[in-house]
């Protein structure tokens, strides 16, 4: 079963049997190249589960329902794994940038100390 969920914090789930996937909506935009689909005016939170629901809710009610099938939320759903990919990528660039940082700081402070 796979599904989709817009929390009321901001981030995206994606859970599907080949992956799962969470992160913020703006690198949810990046990641799956395309924006979050918009909620109904007064939800702030929506669940699709593949062909059982399709459900908007307000501060943990239910106020409306989404179409059956959601063909967008499939097609999100059939992206899980280029988008895993390029969160991985992603990833590694802020991981490697961060390494990057650290290793100047550390020459930095040794050059000083040498001086």
């Amino acid at each position: 079963m796979s599904e989709i969920h817009v929390h009321p914090d901001g981030h995206i789930y994606v859970r599907t049997p080949s992956g799962n996937y969470a992160d913020t909506s703006s690198n949810f935009a990046t990641d799956f190249e395309r924006p979050i689909p918009n909620l109904l005016v007064g939800a702030n939170e929506r669940i699709y589960t593949q062909n059982k629901r399709h459900a908007f809710m307000g501060d943990g009610n239910i106020i409306d329902g989404g179409p059956m099938p959601w063909v967008e939320g499939d097609e999100i759903i059939a992206d899980i794994a280029t988008a895993l990919l390029l969160q991985a990528h992603r990833w590694a660039d802020t991981e490697q940038a961060l390494l990057d940082e650290h290793a100047a700081a550390k020459i930095t402070a040794q050059t000083a100390i040498e001086s």
